[in-house]
This record gives C-alpha cells, structure tokens and sequence, in this order.
C-alpha cells in the first residue's frame, strides 16, 4: 500500500464504532436530554468502552456538535439529490423544501436533535462556517434568484433562517396531526411552500 493510498484508506472498524456511538448518542441524548445523558451510558449502549468513545470525542461536548454535524450532513445529502437549479431557480426551491420536510418525517430522531441542539447552549460552540456550509445549494438558489430578480434582495442567511421556520412548522404540523396519507401530507408541503413563497418574490 503506497503512502498516498494509506492516507485515503479509512478503517471500516473505526468508521463503524463511530457510528454506533452516534446513534447511541442520538437515541439517548432525544430521549433523557443532555445533562440526564452520560457518557458512560452512550458507550454502554454502543457496546464500546468508555475509553474508547474519548478516543473519537475530546469531551461530551464535542461528541454533543459533532453529532449535530453529523445529522445536518445527512440532511444537506437528502436534500440536495435530485436537485436542478440550473433551468428552473423556484422549481429548484421547491424540491429542497419538498425534500426538507420529507427528510424530517423520515429522521424523527435527527430532527429532534436539530430543535434540541440549536435551543441549547452548545450551538454556539459550532462555527458559522461549520454550522452553514452543508446548506451551499440554498444559499446558492437565493443568490441567483436575487441577482434575476426573482426573490426579494433579503440577505441570504436571513432567507434560509426563514425556510428553516416554515420546514420546521410543516414537519410538526404533520406529525402532531398524524397525517399519514400521501397525498395529505404533500398538500401540506404545497400550502406551507406556497406561503412562503408570496413572501419571499420579488414584486408580490
């Protein structure tokens, strides 16, 4: 094995003792909270020793953002497949925000991590660039759309702030009614974007 392709390799074991902490981590972490959540207890339920969960995270507290990065990778992924802003900017919009909501039915616990991490204390020990940069195509749809004239020249950041809001409400919506028909729930992805969307066009 040549130094290069040594350093591209990735041990399948480690990568996997990873994971098994980050979903022991996630389920416990949305189920008792975080202070109610010891370290002890995530090694436990990843079948690892407790050593070894602090040879991947420094502290508790870096176990607890990474998570959070961990879960918005997941999410910048889903939403991106399938994504076209090449011809069509609102068409392009609408997708990540119909891609958004469906992610979040299908990552309930990843979803609720997202709400309770960024109303704790540690988000702000996550970096803007770290915390944002995963969300380049919405970031990228709302530029171009002002540029064309077709959004409202609103910075950026607070456009995205805004379609965090309106895909959090869809996703609760939908789960605290319990909708479960298929066509019900994308009614409810059509209404909530539709909304939105008045607010958000230039020269509405």
């Amino acid at each position: 094995m040549t130094n290069q392709s040594k350093n591209l390799y990735i041990d399948p074991m480690k990568k996997e003792k990873k994971e098994l902490i980050f979903k022991a981590a996630l389920h416990l972490f949305t189920k008792n909270g975080f202070q109610e959540t010891p370290t002890s207890l995530i090694a436990k339920q990843a079948g690892v020793a407790t050593g070894t969960l602090f040879h991947y995270f420094k502290t508790k507290e870096d176990l607890i953002e990474r998570l959070y990065l961990y879960c918005n990778n997941s999410f910048a992924s889903y939403i991106e497949k399938g994504v076209d802003t090449a011809t069509d900017l609102e068409k392009g919009l609408r997708t990540i925000f119909s891609r958004s909501v469906q992610w979040g039915l299908r990552h309930k616990k990843e979803f609720r991590y997202f709400q309770q991490y960024v109303n704790s204390p540690y988000f702000s020990n996550v970096t803007k660039e770290e915390s944002e940069k995963v969300y380049g195509v919405l970031h990228d749809v709302f530029e171009k759309g002002k540029k064309a004239g077709i959004f409202r020249r609103i910075d950026a950041e607070i456009l995205m702030d805004l379609t965090y809001g309106v895909f959090i409400s869809a996703v609760y919506h939908i789960l605290v009614k319990k909708i479960r028909d298929k066509n019900e729930i994308d009614k409810v992805i059509e209404d909530c974007f539709s909304v939105f969307l008045i607010g958000i066009k230039a020269g509405i």
